[in-house]
């Protein structure tokens, strides 16, 4: 199984760096530790290695999953403005500051897995709207 390679100019050459999936769980470790800085860390990091668009797919997926309350509407909401920033333009390390703001809020969120865990008991029983 091959895993997309984030990449980054330098030199004019593009340089192979970490698998995007490690980028993925180092930062969904840190939000769900609590753990601002490896969470700021690796989320800027992919934002900078050109893979904002699915940073912002894995921090709207831990809201929606292991946060308490209306946290999902505020990273939304910062998930548009980092696209209006960015617009028609290259994104670059001026536009990680969305990023790293809904890592720092998700990581200080309280937690909650209730909607995770309907999700799984509704699998499991193989219950359905009928």
């Amino acid at each position: 199984m091959g895993f997309r390679l984030a990449q980054r100019q330098v030199d004019g050459k593009k340089k192979k760096g970490l698998a995007i999936m490690r980028y993925e769980v180092k930062t969904q470790r840190g939000l769900r530790r609590g753990d601002i800085r490896m969470a700021g860390y690796w989320v800027t990091e992919m934002g900078k290695s050109g893979f904002g668009g699915y940073a912002w797919k894995r921090l709207l997926t831990v809201a929606a999953e292991d946060c308490h309350g209306i946290i999902c509407h505020e990273i939304l909401a910062l998930c548009e403005a980092w696209e209006r920033v960015t617009k028609g333009k290259k994104r670059g390390t001026r536009s990680v500051v969305f990023l790293a703001k809904a890592a720092w809020l998700l990581a200080v969120a309280k937690k909650n897995r209730d909607s995770d865990h309907l999700i799984n008991l509704t699998w499991e029983n193989k219950m359905g709207v009928t």
